[in-house]
C-alpha cells in the first residue's frame, strides 16, 4: 500500500494569511472533489507548553503533566494537578483533558484561565482562523483540540487537520513551522 499525497509550503511569510492560504487550498480542493461537510480541527503547538509554564511546577513534574494529558492518563493527571486544585488554574486543569470539540465551547473554558500574556496571540490566532473558515466555508465545521501534542515536533504555531464522515482518517493536515 502506498499513500499518495500532495503538499503545499509557503516560505518566508510569517503572518496568518499564509496559514489561511493553506487552509483555503485544502478546503477549496475538497469542494472541487465534491467533499462536503468537512470538519477542520485546529490546535496550536505552543498552547500546552505556555499553560504548563505558568503553573510553577518543577520541570520534571511539568513534563509528566504534559505526558499524562497527551496520553489521557487521567489518574496520573489528577494526582499531578491535585496540589493546584485551589489555585487560579484549578477549574481549568480539571477540564483540560476534555478540552476538545466545539470551538466556542472550548474557548469558553479557555476564557476562564487567568490572564497569560503569552497565550493571547495563540488564542487570537485560533479565533481569527475559526472566523476565517466560518466566513469562507460556512457549511464546514471548526473544532479545536487544546489537549494534544503538536502533530509534528517541528511545528511552532497553529496546526490543523480536516475530516469528513466519509473517511476514517483525515483528508488533510498541516501546520506552521518557522
Amino acid at each position: 500500500n502506498q499513500l499518495t499525497q500532495a503538499g503545499i509550503e509557503i516560505v518566508g511569510y510569517r503572518g496568518l494569511k499564509a496559514d489561511w492560504e493553506c487552509l483555503d487550498v485544502a478546503l477549496s480542493g475538497c469542494r472541487e472533489m465534491a467533499i462536503k461537510n468537512v470538519t477542520v480541527e485546529l490546535s496550536h503547538a505552543k498552547f500546552v507548553a505556555v499553560v504548563v509554564d505558568q503553573l510553577g511546577l518543577p520541570e520534571a513534574t511539568g513534563d509528566s503533566l504534559k505526558q499524562a494529558l497527551f496520553n489521557k492518563d487521567l489518574s496520573k493527571f489528577d494526582s499531578l494537578i491535585a496540589p493546584l486544585k485551589q489555585s487560579d488554574f484549578g477549574d481549568f486543569l480539571q477540564e483540560w483533558p476534555w478540552l476538545f470539540g466545539d470551538f466556542d465551547q472550548v474557548m469558553e473554558v479557555v476564557d476562564r484561565l487567568p490572564e497569560i500574556p503569552a497565550l493571547q496571540p495563540i488564542i487570537s490566532d485560533l479565533q481569527s482562523t475559526a472566523q476565517f473558515i466560518n466566513e469562507m466555508y460556512p457549511d464546514d465545521t471548526v473544532t479545536v483540540d487544546l489537549s494534544i501534542p503538536s502533530p509534528q515536533q517541528y511545528y511552532t504555531g497553529m496546526a490543523f487537520r480536516g475530516f469528513t464522515e466519509q473517511s476514517a482518517d483525515y483528508l488533510f493536515s498541516g501546520g506552521r513551522y518557522d
